[in-house]
C-alpha cells in the first residue's frame, strides 16, 4: 500500500536555477585637478550619480579626465562637459571628446583674442 502512494505521485520536473542578479557596474571619474566622482552608473553615454554634482567643477577640468570601472580605465586627453542635469534624485552628466582640429581652432581663436587686446575671459 505504501508503494502505491509513492507510485501515484507524479514526478516533479527539475527546476532550472534562477539567474543571479548582478549589481550594476560602478564608475569613477577623476578630473584633471584630482577631483574624484565615485559610485556612478552608466546609461548610454550618461553617467548617473545619486549624490549632487555641481557643473562648475568640470570647467577647464576635463583635460585629462580618467573614467574607470575598476577593471578598465579610459583616459580622455581633451574632454568637456556637455550637460549636468538633475532628474529627480539623480544627476546625469555627459561628456564629449574635443577633436584635435577643434582644439586647434579654439587655440587660434584664443590667440587672436589676445592679439586684439581681448582676454580669454571675454
Amino acid at each position: 500500500m505504501e508503494n502505491e502512494i509513492y507510485e501515484s505521485i507524479p514526478e516533479v520536473e527539475e527546476i532550472e536555477p534562477v539567474e543571479e542578479v548582478t549589481e550594476p557596474t560602478l564608475y569613477v571619474i577623476t578630473l584633471a585637478d584630482g577631483t574624484i566622482i565615485e559610485n556612478l552608473t552608466l546609461n548610454g553615454n550618461n553617467y548617473i550619480s545619486s549624490e549632487p554634482i555641481e557643473a562648475d567643477i568640470f570647467a577647464g577640468n576635463c583635460a585629462p579626465m580618467t573614467i574607470s570601472d575598476g577593471e578598465n580605465e579610459e583616459i580622455h586627453e581633451n574632454a568637456e562637459l556637455v550637460q549636468c542635469v538633475q532628474y529627480g534624485n539623480e544627476w546625469w552628466i555627459v561628456f564629449r571628446d574635443i577633436s584635435d582640429e577643434e582644439q586647434r581652432m579654439n587655440d587660434i581663436e584664443d590667440a587672436v583674442a589676445l592679439l586684439l587686446g581681448g582676454g580669454l575671459d571675454d
